[in-house]
C-alpha cells in the first residue's frame, strides 16, 4: 500500500500488508493490530494503532506521528526524523499503556522524540484520588505513598493505598 494525499482512514479490525506500507501526507486510525512484512514508512503523516505494530523491516518516520497502545517490534532499524514522535495511547480511568520497543537500532534526530509525557496514570486533586499502580485509586487527602509500607495519613478520613513493591 502506497497511501498519498490527504487522507483520512479509520480502519476498524487488525491490518495486515505484504510488502512495504507507505503513509505520505495521511492520516489512518487502525482499530486493532498492524502487521507489515517489508518497510513502515511515514512521510508527514499521522498513524494510531490500538493494538501492536510489527515490522519485518524498518520504520522510517520523518515529520511524522505514530501512537499505539501494545508493543512495538521491528525487525531492522527505527529512525525518527524532522520533529517526528513515536508514543502511546494516554492511559484512561479503565485501561493504561506503555511503549515497550523492540528493534536492531533506533536512530531519533535531534528535533525528534520518543515522548510518554503527561500519558500516564491520572492525576486527583484535592479529595479526588489519582491513579496508582495497576491503575488503581492512589492515596486521598495528605496521605501518603504505599511503596514498601503504608503511608502516613495526615487527616481524619485519609486513605492509604494497598502495599506494593520491596
Amino acid at each position: 500500500v502506497d497511501v498519498r494525499g490527504a487522507n483520512n482512514i479509520d480502519f476498524n479490525g487488525p491490518y495486515s500488508k505484504i510488502g512495504d506500507f507507505v503513509l505520505d501526507n495521511s492520516t489512518w486510525t487502525i482499530e486493532g493490530a498492524l502487521d507489515v512484512s517489508g518497510n513502515l514508512v511515514l512521510n508527514n503523516s499521522t498513524l494510531k494503532v490500538s493494538g501492536g505494530v510489527r515490522v519485518g523491516g524498518d520504520l522510517r518516520m520523518t515529520e511524522s506521528n505514530l501512537t499505539l497502545k501494545n508493543d512495538l517490534n521491528v525487525t531492522s532499524n527505527i529512525t525518527l526524523a524532522s520533529g517526528s514522535v513515536l508514543s502511546h495511547y494516554a492511559a484512561t480511568l479503565d485501561d493504561w499503556w506503555k511503549l515497550n520497543i523492540n528493534a536492531a537500532s533506533v536512530e531519533v534526530d535531534s528535533s525528534s522524540s520518543i515522548d510518554v509525557s503527561g500519558k500516564g496514570y491520572q492525576g486527583g486533586n484535592g479529595d479526588i484520588p489519582g491513579r496508582t499502580r495497576g491503575n488503581v485509586a492512589a492515596s486521598t487527602g495528605y496521605s501518603g505513598g504505599s511503596y514498601g509500607g503504608y503511608g502516613g495519613g495526615c487527616g481524619s478520613g485519609d486513605i492509604a493505598d494497598e502495599i506494593y513493591g520491596d
